[in-house]
C-alpha cells in the first residue's frame, strides 16, 4: 500500500470523518471494527455477517447495520 494513503489512514483526523460515514465499504467495515475482511466474508458464508448492499459493483455495508452486527457478536455465546 501507497506508504501516504496508509499514513491518511492512520490519521486520528481521517478515522473521525470515516466514523460519519453512512456506508463502508468492506475494507473501512473491516478497519473501523478491528476484524478482518476474512472473518466479514465467513460470517456472511455462514448467513451472519452485516447487512450488505450493493451500488453497481461496491459491496457497502451501512453504518447502523455494521453497528448493529457488531452487538450482535458481543451477545453471541463464546463473544
Amino acid at each position: 500500500m501507497d506508504a501516504q494513503l496508509q499514513a491518511a489512514r492512520n490519521d486520528p483526523r481521517q478515522l473521525a470523518m470515516d466514523l460519519h460515514k453512512l456506508a463502508y465499504s468492506i475494507d473501512e467495515a473491516a478497519r473501523l471494527s478491528g476484524l478482518s475482511r476474512a472473518f466479514i466474508y465467513a460470517e456472511w458464508h455462514a448467513g451472519r455477517g452485516p447487512k450488505r448492499i450493493k451500488a453497481g459493483k461496491r459491496t457497502l455495508i451501512m453504518a447502523d447495520a455494521l453497528r448493529a452486527w457488531l452487538r450482535a457478536l458481543e451477545e453471541r455465546p463464546g463473544a
